[in-house]
């Protein structure tokens, strides 16, 4: 896409509802870039069951989100689900290589896993101002340059483990002495 959004795009007061599905290998490109899988301005996401994985922005100046972008008001909510993968190219002020959130945006995860993504800028696996909070039980491999609210049951620097994408819809297994093994809150698999 040249435009918004690599895979899916949701707007003004749109509310999107992602259920045991994947966005992977989409891309975006262009000056200023956001989401190169999930680009969400002033609209609702809830993303349930969900991969997000393998997406890329491309901009020859500014990128944010290369899995998701979210911006301008509204939220976004991950409930068991993974964003690993996904890559920001462009240069050093580029923003988030798996989640981007800002600008009055709220971000609520749990039992989710964000982990091996990249930036060429700040904050590889989140990044942004808005406040990302934690309804517990998830993995974050790298939180430098993420404003976070943890709860205790949250794993932070740590690898999550992860295998390589397969089924349908594309899932990442976890690796033998992954800590997400049985490491999730039951009452949050819904």
């Amino acid at each position: 896409s040249t435009n918004e959004g690599g895979g899916i795009f949701n707007g003004i007061d749109a509310i999107l509802n992602v259920k045991n599905s994947s966005v992977h290998s989409n891309s975006k490109s262009g000056s200023y870039v956001y989401g190169g899988g999930i680009k969400n301005t002033r609209g609702i996401i809830n993303l349930i069951n969900s991969t997000v994985s393998s997406n890329e922005v491309l901009a020859t100046s500014f990128a944010y989100g290369g899995g998701i972008s979210s911006e301008t008001g509204g939220s976004i909510t991950l409930k068991n689900s993974t964003v690993t993968g996904n890559i920001v190219t462009g240069n050093l002020s580029s923003i988030g290589g798996g989640v981007y959130v800002t600008h009055s945006k709220i971000m609520f995860f749990e039992n989710t896993i964000i982990a091996n993504n990249t930036t060429a800028g700040t904050g590889p696996d989140c990044g942004g101002s808005a406040d990302k909070i934690s309804l517990g039980y998830n993995i974050i491999e790298d939180i430098s340059d993420c404003t976070l609210m943890l709860t205790a049951s949250d794993l932070v620097s740590t690898s999550a483990r992860l295998a390589s994408l397969e089924g349908s819809p594309g899932y990442h297994p976890l690796l033998f002495g992954s800590l997400a093994i049985n490491g999730g809150n039951p009452a949050g698999c819904t």
